[in-house]
């Protein structure tokens, strides 16, 4: 006996039927359209790609290529130094994105004449550099020329050819090496102190001998040419100098009478003139 199947059974059967013969043609479609998009993309790669990539570098170059290096603050043997430095790792590297900061960064914390160095990336191209140099008190002769700061450090040596106003330190020859440290930082504190306030001494020579700083100043530069000394100890310095200042203007009207100024006392100061000798009470 032949089952018979509602109308309705039939028409959801058909439907089910159409639908699953879409489904597979939209499917078949996609796959067909997805290979021929994919095909054409890496076509397009394939032709297009060294122009896109051509476009990047021409991009990149424009933008990112170090084209200026600038140092401020710099003196003329920092700047050099540091371009000196900087110009061969820019060769290598230079992109500005990539540029390694951190190893020109050691470099300069290692420099002893900068107090501080800045570096920052520019766009389009710019590498800058900015630093702040220590002060150089006074030219340190010894084995050559060099410079001091206001700690008595050697911060750099001395190029040919440059013009510094400074006093000049000199080192007696029976001195030490081991021992001139500690003078160094004596005359340089003499120094320093000496500059902020007044009168200014303007000391244009100090020799480091054993037990004693030797000063000699223009101010005292006598009828003869000749500068009579100040003897300062290596202790006590800033009292004995304030005490020489409080005299200064008379002993600059002395001038030609002074044999030398003897500041190595526990107390006062002793100014040894051609004719008699002059105590002063600290």
């Amino acid at each position: 006996m032949v089952r018979r199947v509602p109308i309705n059974e039939r028409i959801l059967k058909t439907k089910k039927k159409k639908k699953g013969r879409k489904l597979i043609l939209l499917t078949i479609i996609t796959v067909f359209l997805f290979s021929v998009v994919s095909l054409t993309i890496v076509q397009a790669i394939k032709y297009l790609g060294p122009v896109f990539s051509k476009g990047i570098l021409s991009f990149s170059d424009k933008f990112f290529r170090i084209k200026e290096i600038a140092i401020i603050g710099a003196g003329e043997y920092g700047e050099k130094e540091i371009r000196e430095y900087i110009t061969p790792i820019v060769k290598v590297n230079p992109n500005l994105i990539t540029f390694p900061l951190s190893q020109v960064k050691i470099f300069l914390a290692t420099r002893p004449y900068l107090n501080m160095a800045e570096l920052r990336k520019e766009l389009p191209g710019r590498l800058v550099i900015s630093v702040k140099e220590k002060k150089t008190v006074a030219i340190l002769i010894k084995d050559g020329f060099f410079h001091l700061d206001e700690n008595g450090d050697i911060i750099r040596p001395m190029y040919s050819g440059e013009n510094i106003d400074v006093p000049i330190v000199t080192i007696d020859e029976s001195m030490k090496d081991e021992e001139i440290g500690d003078y160094l930082k004596t005359v340089a504190f003499i120094i320093t102190l000496d500059s902020r306030s007044a009168p200014n001494l303007a000391f244009s020579e100090l020799k480091i001998a054993k037990g004693e700083i030797v000063a000699r100043s223009l101010d005292l530069k006598n009828e003869n040419n000749m500068i009579p000394p100040i003897y300062f100890p290596v202790h006590n310095t800033e009292q004995k100098l304030l005490q020489v200042k409080k005299l200064w203007p008379e002993l600059v009207k002395k001038k030609n009478q002074i044999d030398y100024i003897d500041n190595r006392f526990k107390k006062g100061i002793v100014v040894k003139l051609k004719t008699t000798e002059e105590h002063y009470d600290g």
